[in-house]
């Protein structure tokens, strides 16, 4: 029962931090945000948090985690979505590289992202603990424990982050080039056209 009064405290202190960041920020800043939503919740849950135990499971075993689960999906996809569009709409200018840009972002944020938390961040290993009637408590997780996986949880997303970021910008560069390229063989096109238009006319004298 305990549990449970941690587990709405968290999701309820995430929500507050969600529905701020929608007042503050416009909607091109808030969405591209949101695309980060899953991997930031699933590193609190893995981190050893008690009041985040039950924000986000692979496997939702409760009322609340299957809710929670499905929010934070929802606006992950939304966020891939929008930088997706986004993308096609104002650099690209090609719907292929906006889609490739969109299934790029869901595999890492997604499944490599939850694949390298759960791989590299340790479950914090507590002693059991019992009360006075000889039950077994809840245990408690050391302090310093807790940082450190808050610290590598955190470190994993920016990796994550500057990865896409370093997909993107080859990816624009490699758009520009070819842009470039074709912008040069019009050119080239164009001022050969000119100049057979521009060639002298022998006329026939008798």
């Amino acid at each position: 029962m305990k549990q449970i009064f941690k587990s709405l405290i968290g999701t309820a202190l995430l929500y507050v931090i969600l529905t701020t960041l929608a007042v503050v920020l416009t909607m091109n800043q808030f969405l591209p945000v949101m695309a980060y939503t899953v991997p930031v919740v699933f590193m609190l849950q893995k981190s050893g948090i008690s009041y985040f135990k039950d924000i986000y499971k692979n496997n939702p075993d409760n009322v609340l985690s299957k809710i929670c689960s499905f929010v934070f999906n929802l606006l992950s996809i939304a966020g891939i979505l929008y930088i997706s569009i986004t993308h096609t709409l104002k650099v690209s200018k090609e719907p292929m590289v906006g889609v490739m840009y969109g299934v790029v972002l869901y595999a890492l944020l997604f499944p490599v992202g939850k694949f390298i938390i759960s791989k590299l961040m340790e479950k914090p290993i507590s002693s059991v603990v019992l009360d006075e009637d000889g039950e077994e408590k809840e245990p408690e997780i050391a302090n310093r424990d807790l940082a450190l996986n808050f610290i590598k949880g955190s470190l994993i997303i920016l990796v994550l982050f500057g990865t896409a970021e370093a997909y993107k910008s080859v990816m624009n560069s490699l758009v520009k080039t070819r842009n470039n390229n074709n912008l040069g063989l019009v050119n080239d096109m164009i001022r050969s056209r000119f100049s057979l238009t521009n060639l002298p006319v022998k006329t026939n004298r008798a």
